[in-house]
């Protein structure tokens, strides 16, 4: 099982056989998009296949050791994906409101649906 946010790379597999491989069309066309950083789904929507069919090749490829999910440590993830590295005593908290739709502090509250809002502090 795979999820679409997943970022997958090449095996040592892959770069060991690379030439003796016999693959699909497709499937050199996926494992040549796998740069490091793309997500599943922006390759899938790349190569315009739907959800099903990209992960069945994902399986059918990682059953065969040719692909694996790219696993980051807490530094390998800061430096790629968040702009500041913040120290471990600065993390973001999560909190939740809840507030009734499209209501903001200084209207009159009506009766309304609640919404769930998420706040990052």
């Amino acid at each position: 099982m795979y999820c679409p946010k997943d970022i997958y790379e090449r095996s040592a597999a892959y770069d060991e056989h690379v030439d003796l491989l016999r693959l699909r069309p497709y499937e050199w066309e996926f494992l040549l998009a796998l740069d490091g950083r793309a997500t599943l789904i922006d390759i899938g929507r790349r190569l315009n296949v739907d959800d099903d069919f990209l992960a069945a090749m994902i399986a059918d490829l990682e059953n065969r050791k040719l692909i694996a999910p790219r696993l980051l440590t807490r530094a390998e993830y800061r430096a790629e994906f968040e702009e500041e590295p913040a120290s471990p005593q600065e993390s973001p908290r999560l909190s939740f409101t809840l507030r009734p739709a499209g209501i903001t502090r200084n209207e009159p509250q009506e009766p309304a649906r609640p919404q769930i809002g998420f706040v990052i502090k």
